[in-house]
């Protein structure tokens, strides 16, 4: 009879839609009613500034950007940590799985796009290699014929020609100094 495992941490979350609940307030706490000054008076003729939400077209509310997406964000709006968040879309149940892998990939858009937008474009580049594994493309030729380059070899035939050049000078200035050696002047 096998006893079955119990331990490990309990569940964070009880159901998925309580997380998707979670997730989906994380990207709204991202955002705030767009807003203008504006200045009235009062009876007494007083100014006074109130904030008016701005409207689209149709008097709709328009919402801008406060702050990134982020994992960690994310995490911590969850009262959890990064690791945490990272475990349980791996090694999770597969609902919870999937709606974790879904707010990564909001994230990770929002990352994406922000290559184009934003200035800090190596901060994004590492963002995006240590959270999505995104990689530069390495091409490396492994295929060996045993024989050296064209370029390579007229490297190493300058190379001989150059030491070969430099032994001559070497030789002929070493014949010059045993013919006649240099006389040192004195000055006295």
């Amino acid at each position: 009879m096998t006893i079955p495992k119990v331990g490990g941490r309990p569940k964070k979350w009880k159901t998925v839609e309580e997380l998707q609940e979670q997730i989906d307030d994380y990207f709204k706490s991202c955002y705030r009613k767009k807003q203008f000054k504006q200045i009235e008076k009062d009876e007494d003729g007083n100014k006074f500034i109130v904030y008016v939400d701005e409207k689209d077209k149709d008097g709709e509310p328009i919402y801008e950007r406060i702050r990134p997406f982020t994992i960690t964000g994310l995490a911590v709006h969850l009262n959890t940590t990064r690791k945490v968040l990272l475990d349980y879309e791996n090694s999770g149940q597969e609902e919870f799985r999937n709606t974790i892998k879904r707010a990564k990939q909001i994230i990770e858009n929002y990352t994406e796009e922000s290559l184009h937008t934003g200035s800090n474009v190596a901060g994004i580049i590492f963002n995006l290699k240590n959270n999505y594994g995104w990689v530069d493309k390495k091409e490396v030729d492994n295929h060996h014929t045993g024989r050296i380059d064209h370029e390579h070899s007229q490297n190493i035939e300058n190379m001989k020609e150059i030491t070969q050049i430099k032994d001559n000078y070497e030789a002929k200035l070493r014949k010059i100094y045993e013919e006649k050696p240099p006389q040192l002047e004195n000055k006295e």
